[in-house]
């Protein structure tokens, strides 16, 4: 499926018990400066508009009217931005800044406990990879596994506020809290750790759940569907569990292998379907929906990968950015993408005896709210595919019929169909000679 992902159908109308639908459309609300590298919002943090980071500008997005926080370092890489209740943190290029509304401070260490000491003085931190917040502190990981804490109300990091995460020599690529938990992804283990409730060493290791199971890049990793979901150093996606499930198949598995950089994910949810999104450089952007557990491609008409390059749900629905600076909301109900329709396209197979028989017919069942022009071909191992046929589907309910479409032989015939019409669309399903579910 191309544009496309499956819900089961319990009407009874689907041969198959499925219905296929289409992803939203995207619908632009806004142009900034500079590839969207950052977005973020929460109606509990300090400001329900939504944050963006566009180029080396972080901002507040309130429709299409931004206005400035402040410049952040840019160094062309998507940013990992995340909240408490008074203050906004964001890591960009190595740097962590913090925003309580008015006034942005970048984070440092300082080594003595009273910020207004006169003989203190502050040092860089090491090069941040990732920010994640627990009971009101921002956690900061680093590239060699050491984490450090920023107390809530503080703006610099006390000395003697970090731990490493150092049960395997490994490093940290990201931190991601579930639940009460905080998981520390090295490129070879993902370590846990817990809340202490101790005010001196707020965070301990969870004994015993060490997982020997890596990180391929940190922007792999995203929440989804009330747990992580990751690209594992073996280029397999994994669901978070006891023991990490593999949740990508062989196809995924193949492209993740193929790509040219390192892939990157987010999570959105639409009409009940969760979805986490995994973006490939140079392979597609693929879609893994929690109800059905299958994966489809989301794609951009001559595109290698589909547009967005990052998102964030959000209560009004989910919000994406792209490399030319464009913001986006993804609107179910259109058949559009910035102003211009995207390809639906699906593919059915039918297993055949070794006796030639004869395709009589084709019977598609389709949902359309306008009028929709389809397109069908088939294909037969050793024989290519079919001249393309033109269906018209009037709108609401139809039936597309296709008659005489010539011997099928065995092993195996290939049905395909798809549509660019700007028409909001549903296919139920098929049947081929009155009896064979494509």
């Amino acid at each position: 499926m191309v544009n496309l992902y499956m819900e089961e159908d319990k009407s009874g109308a689907s041969p198959d018990e499925f219905q296929r639908l289409q992803r939203p459309g995207l619908r632009r609300i806004a142009t900034l400066d500079g590839p969207i590298r950052g977005l973020y919002q929460s109606d509990n943090s300090i400001s329900n508009i939504a944050l963006v980071v566009a180029g080396s500008k972080w901002v507040q997005l309130d429709g299409d009217t931004t206005t400035p926080i402040s410049d952040l370092p840019d160094d062309g890489l998507s940013v990992r931005i995340e909240a408490t209740f008074e203050r906004v943190g964001v890591v960009s290029a190595g740097e962590f800044h913090i925003w309580n509304g008015s006034t942005v401070t970048k984070v440092m260490v300082r080594d003595k406990l009273d910020p207004i000491d006169a003989g203190l003085t502050l040092t860089e931190l090491p090069f941040v990879v990732d920010v994640d917040v627990l009971n009101g502190y921002f956690i900061l990981a680093t590239r060699d596994g050491t984490f450090y804490w920023l107390v809530p109300g503080e703006n610099s990091i006390q000395a003697l506020n970090y731990a490493t995460a150092e049960a395997l020599p490994d490093g940290c690529l990201a931190v991601r809290r579930q639940r009460d938990d905080l998981f520390f992804f090295g490129s070879n283990s993902v370590e846990v750790w817990q809340a202490s409730g101790d005010a001196d060493a707020p965070f301990t290791r969870a004994t015993g759940r060490l997982m020997d199971r890596g990180c391929l890049s940190r922007d792999s990793v995203s929440l989804f569907d009330n747990t992580l979901v990751w690209t594992g150093d073996d280029k397999i996606v994994y669901r978070m569990a006891e023991v990490p499930k593999r949740i990508s198949d062989f196809g995924i598995e193949d492209r993740l292998n193929n790509a040219d950089d390192e892939p990157s994910s987010w999570a959105f949810t639409s009409y009940g379907h969760s979805f986490y999104v995994l973006r490939i450089p140079s392979q597609g952007t693929f879609a893994f929906d929690a109800s059905s557990e299958l994966w489809s491609e989301f794609a951009t008409k001559d595109a290698a990968v589909w547009r967005p390059a990052l998102g964030i749900d959000t209560q009004t629905g989910a919000l994406a950015g792209d490399e030319s600076g464009a913001v986006f909301r993804l609107d179910p109900n259109s058949s559009l993408d910035d102003g211009q329709p995207f390809l639906r396209l699906v593919s059915g197979t039918i297993a055949l005896p070794a006796t030639p028989v004869a395709n009589s017919s084709l019977a598609i069942s389709i949902g359309s709210d306008v009028s929709a022009e389809f397109t069908l071909r088939w294909n037969d191992p050793r024989r290519g595919w079919s001249s393309p046929i033109g269906l018209l589907a009037r709108g609401e309910g139809d039936i597309l019929n296709a008659w005489r479409l010539g011997v099928a032989r065995a092993p195996s015939r290939t049905f395909e169909l798809s549509t660019i019409s700007p028409a909001v669309i549903r296919i139920s399903g098929a049947v081929a000679n009155e009896a064979w579910r494509v």
